[in-house]
């Protein structure tokens, strides 16, 4: 029922890719996991891949952009929902059991995060982003919380960007007529490490003060940000 997406260039976060897949839930669904860059090793991939026959790995030559690297993942995909998800982030095993149903409940065409939980891994803060904003539509969501319905590439691509391809996407399908619902906040964390690491390269202590608000000091974040309820 729903194919998830992550497109990588760090191959480090191999066993971060294939836990928060494989850890959800929610039964129907496939990985395509699409390498973006020309050194990197698939056949490592492919041997923890191995025997699955739910996750399909390829690698796309480096100077594909992030975008045309979610739309090929989307061409490949073989159910009605995408799901992206980033490649060193945090999706609890309830993230898809609790985000999938919001679209039997609402009529909308793309869900996700607009307040969502992020951790500060150096600092060992957990904040949370742009409070209040749970259960309503929206014109933005975190860009690794984005879920649509597969209909919605026949309208909308995503651009040939390396950054900010999702954040166009979102606009272009609010333009189109598509609507955005925000979920809750729980079950997933954006993890902040070194700020270099990023493709969003903005300072940590800039990203905590843009409607960031600190939850706890704590080395265990997913204690608190993991619920089995859509509320």
């Amino acid at each position: 029922m729903v194919s998830v997406i992550t497109s990588t260039v760090r191959q480090e976060f191999i066993d971060n890719v294939f836990q928060n897949f494989e850890c959800q839930l929610w039964e129907d669904k496939e990985l395509i996991i699409i390498l973006n860059r020309n050194d990197m090793d698939i056949t490592e991939w492919k041997e923890k891949a191995s025997g699955k026959e739910n996750i399909q790995i390829y690698q796309l030559p480096q100077h594909y952009t992030l975008g045309d690297c979610l739309n090929f993942g989307v061409e490949k995909a073989n159910y009605d929902y995408i799901a992206k998800f980033d490649d060193d982030d945090y999706y609890s095993p309830y993230y898809l059991k609790t985000m999938l149903p919001i679209f039997n409940e609402v009529d909308t065409d793309i869900i996700g995060k607009t307040t969502f939980y992020a951790y500060m891994n150096n600092e060992k803060k957990l904040i949370i982003k742009r409070p209040g904003k749970e259960h309503t539509f929206t014109k933005w969501i975190a860009g690794g919380t984005i879920i649509f319905k597969k209909a919605v590439y026949e309208t909308v691509k995503f651009g040939k960007r390396r950054v900010g391809s999702d954040v166009d996407f979102l606009k272009d399908c609010l333009n189109k007529g598509f609507k955005i619902y925000a979920g809750s906040k729980n079950n997933y964390v954006m993890i902040r490490r070194n700020s270099r690491e990023h493709t969003w390269k903005i300072d940590n202590d800039l990203f905590m003060r843009r409607k960031g608000k600190i939850v706890a000091y704590t080395n265990d974040y997913k204690d608190i940000t993991t619920k089995d309820d859509i509320y």
